[in-house]
């Protein structure tokens, strides 16, 4: 009677530290979900320079790229969410971007792994390596703009070293720097992908020129008349985009 009253407590022991184990493995916070992705809502694909630059990617886009943005799409879908509470991103590197026509964005980055040390004197240092095939994926339709960790081999080796094979560093505009009052040249720009651009010879803050350019799959090509009554001098030539940002670089009129 002894052994089978023993043997009863425990099972029932057993049975209460299973059942303890499954209710903690419910309680801990798993990898969240990849953002979903769907190949026919990808108006185009970017790459954003680390840092501000003169140069851009060339982007992909829907109904130009498609055979490109199918592959990266694809990529994309084999990603899988992981769990890396020392996991960080990087705020020096390519970000890859999948614009969706209704304008929401996901964006992806390589991940880096960032150890925190002080020392005596209470100086902190923070030492960050590069997480490899492992990237941060955010989407900007996540109202809570949750970061997902994700291990994507293919995402990963695109953005670090292949895009450029696909997607390769153009000047944002190229025009003859020096030129004569009264003449025609032709002004390109690349990377222009928010709507119509605005250009203006400006002196100073006084607009001498001002024509818009329409850009087709982020780039245009625009021939304008300098002035005949400018004077020799020094100006700038300025390219602003609809929401007001601008980028200029200084022409000389002889």
């Amino acid at each position: 009677m002894r052994t089978s009253i023993s043997t009863c407590f425990t099972t029932l022991m057993l049975l209460a530290l299973t059942l303890s184990i499954h209710q903690s493995a419910l309680t801990q916070p798993g990898p969240k979900n990849v953002p979903v992705l769907a190949t026919n809502d990808i108006d185009l694909v970017g790459i954003a320079f680390p840092l501000p630059n003169v140069n851009v990617n060339q982007s992909l886009f829907a109904g130009l790229d498609d055979s490109k943005i199918a592959q990266l799409a694809q990529w994309y879908d084999e990603a899988r969410p992981i769990s890396d509470t020392l996991l960080s991103a990087s705020h020096r590197d390519w970000h890859l971007q999948f614009i969706r026509k209704n304008g929401t964005v996901v964006d992806i980055m390589p991940a880096s792994h960032c150890d925190k040390s002080t020392d005596k004197a209470g100086s902190t240092t923070i030492t960050c390596t590069t997480a490899e095939d492992r990237v941060i994926i955010k989407d900007s339709a996540n109202k809570q703009h949750d970061s997902v960790f994700a291990m994507a081999p293919s995402l990963y080796r695109f953005i670090v070293k292949d895009h450029e094979m696909w997607m390769p560093t153009v000047p944002m505009y190229t025009y003859q720097k020096t030129v004569h009052a009264g003449e025609s040249y032709k002004l390109i720009g690349n990377g222009w992908i928010d709507g119509n651009v605005m250009l203006e010879l400006r002196e100073g803050d006084k607009v001498l020129l001002k024509t818009e350019a329409i850009p087709q799959f982020g780039r245009f090509s625009k021939t304008i008349t300098i002035p005949l009554d400018i004077s020799p001098g020094d100006y700038y030539m300025f390219f602003v985009n609809p929401n007001g940002s601008s980028s200029g670089s200084p022409i000389h009129v002889e």
